[in-house]
C-alpha cells in the first residue's frame, strides 16, 4: 500500500474499486449471477468437483439404465431407489454414513428437470429407471 501512496496511484487505485463495485452492484441489481463471469475453465473445474463430492449423482451415475429411462411410462418408487441407494452406498466402502429417506429426497429434488418426483400412491420418479 506505502508504494501505491508514494507512487501517486492511491487516488487511480480507489476509483479502480469504486467502479468496480459499482458496476457489480448494479449487474446484480438487474439479475446477473455473476457479473464479472467466471472463467470456462473455473466453473468446468468447479462442477467436476461439485458433482465428484455428490455421492447421490455418483450413485445416478451408477445405477440408472439410460435407455429404459428414455422410456416415456418409465419410472421407480422413491423407497426402492432409495434402498438401493443405501446398499449402493455401504457396498462403496464409504466411511460417512448414507444420507436419511430425507436428505436423499432432498438432494434428488436437485435433478428434478431430469427426474420428476410424483406423489400418487407414495413417491416415484419418473424417466427413471435402475440397471437390474
Amino acid at each position: 500500500m506505502e508504494k501505491f501512496e508514494r507512487d501517486g496511484h492511491l487516488p487511480g487505485l480507489a476509483k479502480y474499486l469504486v467502479e468496480g463495485a459499482k458496476a457489480y452492484y448494479d449487474a446484480k441489481a438487474r439479475g446477473e449471477a455473476d457479473p464479472f463471469g467466471t472463467p470456462a475453465s473455473i466453473a468446468e473445474y468447479d462442477a467436476e468437483e461439485k458433482h465428484a463430492a455428490d455421492d447421490v449423482a455418483q450413485f445416478l451415475d451408477d445405477t440408472v439404465d439410460v435407455e429404459k429411462s428414455a422410456e416415456p411410462e418409465a419410472k421407480t418408487a422413491g423407497a426402492e431407489l432409495y434402498n438401493r441407494y443405501v446398499m449402493w452406498h455401504t457396498a462403496s466402502g464409504a466411511v460417512a454414513s448414507p444420507k436419511s429417506s430425507g436428505g436423499f429426497g432432498e438432494t434428488m429434488s436437485k435433478y428434478a428437470d431430469k427426474y420428476p418426483r410424483k406423489r400418487s400412491n407414495g413417491s416415484w420418479y419418473r424417466h427413471l429407471c435402475l440397471k437390474q
